[in-house]
């Protein structure tokens, strides 16, 4: 059984934070790990999932970016779409391996 079978959507900014300009991008063959966390609050700590895909593919996708789990035909991310925090791409001897996407 292979273990990237899940599909998601990007939808990356190509404009700036106040006038966004997406374009999404569909990538298949992803695998998704979801583990529970939190955020500090001035009250407490409040739950916030994190979600990290490992692409074996280089999309264009960066910090601040959108997110989610699936196939979407939405011009721009909707609210279910995580933000993208952190990207990572793994190289083995210069060559690229696979790409770590985490968001919240």
């Amino acid at each position: 059984m292979a273990i990237e079978r899940d599909t998601v959507t990007i939808w990356h900014n190509a404009g700036t934070p106040k006038a966004a300009e997406w374009h999404r991008t569909i990538v298949t063959n992803v695998r998704v790990d979801w583990s529970a966390g939190s955020v500090p609050g001035s009250v407490g700590a409040t739950t916030q999932d994190q979600m990290t895909a490992y692409l074996w593919s280089q999309p264009t996708i960066a910090a601040g970016d959108r997110i989610m789990v699936g196939p979407s035909s939405e011009a721009e991310p909707p609210m279910a779409a995580m933000r993208v925090s952190r990207v990572q791409p793994w190289t083995d001897d210069g060559r690229f391996e696979h790409m770590e996407v985490t968001a919240r």
